[in-house]
């Protein structure tokens, strides 16, 4: 099979720095979890592999871009993107529930779902 290559372009360097991790430790471990090889470089991160290798990381960086919109991610947010691995519009709408605030406490504190479930 042959080399397939994709890019995803940020939108600032702020997103790059939490979608890559600290020291680029998420890239790492997306690229452990799928196979695919990933170059961050600035607001770039190449994507080379085999086309199920991309497609799955692609899914993967696509839903952590979504969910780093609406909060900060945390490792338990990237843990939890490797665990669903479907489709686009069922990231969309998991990032979607995740990003909603649930309940403003009195003091003004924003609680928001951390899992589907």
């Amino acid at each position: 099979m042959g080399q397939f290559e994709d890019r995803i372009i940020l939108s600032d360097i702020r997103q790059a720095q939490q979608i890559g991790g600290l020291a680029d430790e998420n890239i790492r471990i997306i690229e452990k979890a799928t196979g695919a090889r990933l170059v961050a470089r600035g607001q770039d991160i190449l994507l080379s592999g085999s086309q199920p290798a991309v497609k799955s990381a692609r899914a993967i960086l696509e839903y952590l871009i979504e969910l780093s919109l609406k909060k900060d991610l945390t490792p338990a947010d990237l843990q939890y993107a490797l665990t669903l691995g479907g489709s686009k519009q069922e990231n969309d709408k998991i990032a979607e529930c995740l990003g909603e605030v649930i309940h403003t406490t009195h003091r003004g504190k924003q609680i928001r779902a951390k899992t589907m479930g």
